[in-house]
């Protein structure tokens, strides 16, 4: 969308402005992937995270930083780290509570965007929905879908991406955000028996215990500890997720065990760009 933005007549003549907001929690791929983008087409993004004010009353601010200078699930208990520091003032975040995208994502562009002088009304923001996505698309005050107005489906997001010299690097279910409450629980289940090491800081921060307790202290929407989803990871009967860009395999329809739980169903991400 980027790309196509830079490039297409229907935008010539606009100032357009690329924000990156960081959570710390996104996979190292995906940084680097911004900074190719970068390096590629000159987009010169801004970089920004997360300032949290703990003062009641106060709301999140951003910092702007250097790509190198990026928090990536690096100390996330450390003072400032934009995920941590959410947590601590509002709570852990789950479908019930998603105010992770409120306070990691909008927030901050909007607080960069006031500090360049620019207020709500002044500008549009493109979200990257495709026209394959009816379901995320909705009419918002101040908000475009280039993808989508274009007729943009995942297969021509391939296609253009199969002509690069350069791709993400991460497998379709793996997505940016490393254990995100969002992908469905087969997902997570196969990111954390690939990588077990991902649960440490989701799990502490659970164990931590939060300050309204009950939903707020679980990150899963079933209310599963992030401790037993690494169990439950470790099962052999369990049938993993795949990369549905791999036409070699398939998508197993069901899970061997426990059919009760939902194992594929996933809520939709509005993560949105600048």
């Amino acid at each position: 969308m980027a790309r196509m933005i830079q490039v297409s007549p229907l935008y010539e003549g606009r100032k357009i402005i690329y924000v990156y907001a960081n959570t710390g929690k996104e996979r190292q791929e995906t940084l680097d992937f911004i900074k190719q983008c970068d390096e590629k087409w000159g987009l010169n993004t801004i970089w920004i995270e997360a300032e949290v004010i703990h003062e009641a009353g106060k709301g999140t601010r951003h910092k702007v930083i250097k790509p190198e200078d990026a928090f990536v699930n690096t100390d996330p208990l450390g003072p400032g780290h934009p995920f941590f520091e959410v947590v601590k003032k509002y709570g852990v975040f789950n479908n019930g509570f998603p105010h992770c995208t409120r306070e990691m994502k909008t927030a901050p562009i909007n607080s960069y965007l006031r500090s360049i002088g620019l207020k709500k009304g002044q500008y549009v923001e493109a979200w990257g929905i495709r026209a394959d996505e009816p379901r995320r698309k909705s009419e918002r005050p101040g908000v475009i879908y280039p993808l989508a107005e274009l007729g943009v489906t995942e297969r021509l997001v391939r296609e253009f991406w199969d002509r690069q010299d350069f791709d993400l690097g991460i497998k379709q279910y793996q997505g940016n955000c490393d254990l995100c409450f969002k992908k469905s629980l087969r997902k997570r289940l196969t990111i954390l028996k690939e990588n077990p090491s991902i649960a440490k800081d989701w799990a502490e921060i659970e164990g931590m215990g939060d300050r309204k307790g009950g939903d707020r202290a679980i990150f899963d929407r079933s209310g599963i500890p992030i401790k037993t989803l690494l169990e439950m990871s470790k099962s052999d009967t369990l049938e993993e997720a795949v990369d549905q860009h791999d036409e070699s395999k398939t998508q197993p329809e069901l899970f061997a065990v426990a059919a009760e739980l939902n194992w594929d169903f996933e809520t939709q991400c509005h993560c949105q760009s600048s």
